[in-house]
């Protein structure tokens, strides 16, 4: 198999034939030579606040379909997206190293690059960045009697803001989380768990990253907006310089709200939702965002 792959004319016989770079719960990531990979998107789906998991036929490829409108529209705006190209089943990515750790004591390295161009490559870190516009999900669940609260009162901008559940923070924040593993060597289910910036920091340049994650849900906000949406939250992850998103973008990983046709995100799995309203949703939000203007 010749460098470049046409992902659109990919088998999956040839696909397996690439070197394995990495394969969790959701993706299966293959090396196709020159600092490249390709990716398949498993169709999955999993929520640790339900403790719900499961396989949903056909929602990998309504992930990719969102994926590649909003990788479009980021490139539009000047954000980095490790994501070169998107076909029907597969994409096309910059390599992202895994650090060297005791969850991945040997991580891949490929043959066909130099030490000086490996050492060029982008890292990624154990940090998942979160955006969120609304006290909802984890924050809500967690942070009980959060919601109508009032903001301290020498506050410089929000003194005596609350909120009630559900409602919109004073402003969007970022959030970073240390990324567990589903379970524990003893079988026991495990969250990821927040960070205090100082301890992120160690592990990604979290002013960086806050930047490139407020900008990246600004840019989807305004886009989204236009499409009567509403981002509620956003889960990224960023390369550890802070500067290059290199996960998906889709409805598997933030919580959108249609003024008129309600979640499109998986709330609806969280809630006890058949696969069928799973499908029925996705597919919804990827054909809404097909519609939108073009990048």
């Amino acid at each position: 198999m010749s460098f470049p792959i046409d992902i659109h004319d990919l088998s999956e016989e040839d696909f397996k034939k690439l070197p394995l770079v990495i394969e969790g719960e959701s993706k299966e990531v293959r090396y196709a030579g020159e600092g490249k990979v390709v990716i398949r998107f498993k169709p999955t789906i999993y929520s640790y606040t339900a403790n719900r998991c499961g396989v949903v036929e056909g929602s990998g490829k309504l992930r990719l379909r969102a994926s590649k409108r909003f990788v479009q529209v980021l490139a539009k705006a000047g954000i980095k997206h490790a994501y070169r190209d998107v076909s029907e089943d597969w994409v096309l990515a910059d390599l992202i190293l895994q650090p060297l750790s005791g969850a991945v004591p040997e991580p891949f390295r490929p043959d066909d690059m130099s030490s000086e161009e490996i050492d060029s490559l982008l890292f990624a870190p154990p940090i998942e960045v979160i955006v969120k516009r609304m006290h909802s999900g984890t924050s809500k669940h967690r942070y009980f009697a959060m919601s109508g609260f009032p903001v301290r009162k020498s506050h410089p901008l929000f003194a005596g803001v609350a909120f009630g559940a559900d409602d919109a923070y004073p402003l969007p924040i970022v959030r970073f989380d240390w990324r567990n593993p589903i379970k524990a060597p003893d079988g026991k289910r495990l969250a990821d768990e927040i960070l205090p910036e100082s301890i992120a920091d160690w592990y990604i340049d979290v002013k960086k990253a806050e930047q490139t994650a407020l900008k990246v849900y600004e840019t989807m906000t305004e886009f989204l907006g236009e499409l009567d949406v509403v981002c509620y939250d956003l889960c990224l992850f960023i390369t550890e310089d802070g500067e290059t998103v290199f996960g998906e973008i889709s409805q598997d990983c933030g919580r959108y709200r249609h003024f008129d046709l309600g979640s499109l995100d998986k709330d609806v799995w969280r809630a006890g939702g058949s696969s069928e309203q799973v499908l029925e949703k996705w597919q919804l939000l990827a054909e809404i965002l097909e519609g939108g203007k073009s990048a």
